[in-house]
């Protein structure tokens, strides 16, 4: 993934952000994902909750439904 393409992908998901077209749980999931991406890629960092279940949990707390499916469409 190139620098262009994430800042496409984190400008676009901003917008998304901005005319409500995504909520703001999913907002972050989606920006997290796309940052640890980023993260692996440039720096070999990878995190040991990167797991659905450690996501999904942290994501519960806000009351948003099917983050881990999310998680797994954004990650293929």
């Amino acid at each position: 993934m190139s620098d262009l393409d994430v800042s496409d992908l984190l400008r676009n998901l901003s917008d998304d952000y901005s005319n409500n077209r995504v909520s703001f749980s999913e907002y972050r999931l989606q920006r997290r994902i796309i940052l640890r991406k980023l993260d692996e890629e440039y720096n070999q960092f990878y995190f040991k909750d990167n797991n659905s279940e450690a996501l999904s949990e942290e994501f519960d707390k806000d009351g948003s439904a099917n983050e881990v499916e999310l998680i797994q469409e954004l990650e293929q």
